[in-house]
């Protein structure tokens, strides 16, 4: 019973000491993570270039498509919160009116709003928040470039690897290793085809909405 406690013990700290490694090392694990995710979509590409160009030169034009699609994806998010801040400063009028009647309401009711905001609203909150954008802006623009590094090497050292799997004495547990990461790969592959075209039908409804006479008329009308 004893050593059953102390082994119990010892699974705990350990746990505890794995999960506070994990923790404190998450600025390397997380951009090692996501370029391990590229790498497994990206490799059919890389593997398809090396075929025909050098693997140097495909290595490049799999780096260089990768950044286009993450541009890309960059350019959509910005256009997207743009859209939104567009939509707000349309409808400020309409913001404001429905301020000043639920503000009206909750003052008949006891609650002053208006108060309340001018209290805890001051210039060291807006201070406050610009740092904590621009840490989050340093933050994102480190772990790009740390992903994009991981994916650089990874697509590098992925016919090592293999060969290192395969060089395995258990070869049950090398063909295992190797289809596992095989199927791991394929998922990966599969959902991003599914989320992309689904993003793109979803973008398409939008634009169509937007342009139809219903939207139009709604937006016009009295």
């Amino acid at each position: 019973m004893t050593s059953r406690g102390a082994l119990t013990m010892l699974g705990l700290c350990t746990a505890v000491l794995v999960f506070c490694g994990l923790y404190f090392a998450r600025s390397i694990l997380a951009p090692v993570a996501f370029s391990l995710f590229v790498v497994a979509i990206v490799w059919p590409l890389q593997r398809a270039l090396e075929t025909r160009v050098p693997r140097l030169l495909a290595l490049v034009v799999t780096l260089a498509v990768t950044l286009l699609v993450v541009t890309v994806l960059g350019y959509l998010i910005v256009w997207a919160f743009g859209t939104v801040g567009r939509w707000l400063i349309e409808n400020a009028l309409r913001l404001q009116a429905l301020y000043m009647q639920w503000t009206d309401w909750l003052e008949e009711h006891g609650i002053l709003v208006t108060s309340l905001l001018v209290e805890n609203f001051n210039a060291s909150w807006l201070i406050r928040a610009v740092q904590e954008i621009g840490g989050r802006l340093h933050g994102l623009l480190t772990f790009v470039v740390i992903a994009f590094v991981f994916t650089a090497l990874g697509l590098l050292e992925i016919d090592i690897a293999g060969r290192n799997i395969e060089s395995l004495r258990n070869k049950e547990a090398a063909r295992t290793i190797l289809q596992a990461s095989t199927q791991i790969a394929d998922k990966f592959q599969r959902y991003m085809l599914v989320r992309s075209a689904m993003s793109v039908l979803t973008a398409s409804w939008s634009g169509l909405l937007r342009c139809s006479p219903v939207s139009n008329w709604r937006r016009h009308g009295a």
